[in-house]
């Protein structure tokens, strides 16, 4: 997968946030993030918290941060790579209760009368 998931900073604070990072250049537009349980080895096909990433050319190596929390989207230009922050909007932590983060890439989708 082009986005990997790196970690979880802060789990269950009102700091908590997702942490990507891109494995080859791409656009983080194809990726969405939800939130499920694991089930043994298997994860719920029960998914919440749905989150499509903004359209957004990465390279190699920049950093996703996605944070639960309420924010303004932002950038940081690292000496190396560049870091997007991107904000949920919730006012309570949303990796609690034995949810975990989940992130999905899409090739191709088709809405509704196209």
């Amino acid at each position: 997968m082009k986005l990997e998931i790196k970690y979880v900073k802060d789990r269950g604070t009102d700091k908590e946030r997702l942490v990507l990072i891109d494995q080859e250049d791409c656009d983080i537009g194809r990726f969405f993030i939800f939130t499920s349980t694991a089930i043994g080895e298997k994860i719920s096909p029960a998914v919440k918290h749905p989150f499509w990433l903004p359209d957004q050319k990465v390279k190699k190596g920049d950093l996703v941060v996605i944070y639960s929390r309420r924010g303004e989207n932002s950038l940081r230009q690292n000496e190396n790579n560049t870091t997007y922050f991107y904000y949920r909007g919730f006012t309570d932590p949303i990796l609690t209760n034995g949810n975990i983060a989940l992130i999905v890439e899409a090739s191709t989708y088709k809405w509704e009368g196209q």
